[in-house]
């Protein structure tokens, strides 16, 4: 456990998605924080897919099936309680966490008294009529957005608190009547012990939770920094902020729309912009925008907005429709000394 935690920290977002072998044999079995090897033929779990499928259940990653026998670390969850219980027994990560927590108390990102970072963007999925029986114990109904892993993690407690783990492969599940009403059909696999009398089936982990996201529409949701006082808000589409140019009386003029989606009031944005381009910026009415009211900056301003966002304001770039890449300055040689 101490060599997965350990691998999880190594990794970056963009390292995803890494299929299991790769993540285990480049950073779990050589990266151990005190030196070891680690073998997993020697644990109780034997193979690494049974310990990966464990680790998803409980909610410190997500897995994807990508086709036969191979299988994708799509995400890995830092903040989960059992990742920080451990990282704090670790001296390399405890440090990482107290820099992590000052950096986020004092956030780079901030401005002003207005912004207070940016916001976390996750994908979640709507539950429909036929997998609602199971997640209604949870609180959650039908038309109700979860994320992946949260259904992870239900899933994963639902199995323990039913013992449902087959004893002879522990990489299958025992099914009762809930799972087999919301499970795939195609997915399912005769137990040894099914008669026709008494028909029995399992499954896999992987197939449990492909099940119960099977036809969920997918949405977006962002989530605030909680000192921002701002509640979630979930979107159909990705959600977008807009930089375009436009003419008005024959001038140029730059336009950003859907600011309140990112949690950037539109008008202290336009008072920002003021300060910081030395122009005129105000709010106008644009249809053309979901949020209808826009930061209007009289000038082309493209790259310079372009470069505040993401770089004061610490928003992706993949967040900006018309975003444009600052231009990099080639330093200049000076004659070499004698």
């Amino acid at each position: 456990m101490t060599c997965f935690v350990y691998a999880l920290s190594l990794l970056k977002p963009t390292d995803l998605p890494l299929t299991v072998n790769v993540f285990y044999a480049k950073y779990m079995k050589t990266e151990c924080p005190d030196g070891s090897k680690l073998d997993i033929k020697k644990t109780s779990y034997k193979k690494v897919g049974v310990f990966l499928e464990k680790m998803a259940e409980d909610g410190l990653i997500e897995l994807e099936r990508v086709g036969e026998g191979i299988v994708r670390l799509t995400a890995f969850h830092n903040d989960h309680p059992t990742f920080k219980e451990l990282s704090q027994n670790m001296p390399q990560l405890a440090a990482k966490a107290d820099e992590a927590d000052v950096e986020s108390t004092y956030s780079k990102s901030a401005v002003g008294n207005f912004y207070f970072g940016p916001p976390v963007l996750e994908e979640v999925r709507y539950i429909t009529s036929k997998v609602a029986p199971f997640f209604a114990a949870s609180g959650y109904s039908s038309g109700d957005v979860i994320a992946q892993a949260e259904i992870c993690r239900l899933a994963g407690a639902y199995i323990d608190s039913k013992m449902l783990r087959s004893s002879e492969d522990r990489s299958l599940l025992n099914l009762d009547a809930l799972l087999t009403r919301v499970c795939d059909p195609n997915l399912l696999r005769e137990a040894p012990t099914s008669t026709l009398g008494n028909p029995c089936f399992q499954i896999t982990f992987q197939d449990l939770i492909t099940s119960l996201t099977k036809g969920l529409n997918v949405a977006f949701r962002l989530i605030y920094p909680p000192q921002s006082g701002l509640k979630p808000l979930t979107t159909q589409k990705p959600p977008k902020l807009k930089i375009s140019e436009a003419k008005q009386n024959g001038k140029d003029v730059t336009r950003v729309g859907n600011l309140a989606d990112f949690g950037i009031n539109p008008k202290s944005f336009a008072r920002y912009v003021q300060t910081k381009l030395a122009c005129s910026a105000s709010l106008i009415d644009d249809p053309t925008c979901r949020n209808a009211v826009v930061v209007q900056a009289q000038g082309s301003h493209r790259i310079a907005l372009s470069k505040m966002l993401t770089e004061t304001f610490g928003l992706s770039k993949n967040w900006i429709d018309g975003y444009v890449e600052p231009k990099k300055t080639k330093a200049k040689g000076g004659r070499k000394g004698c």
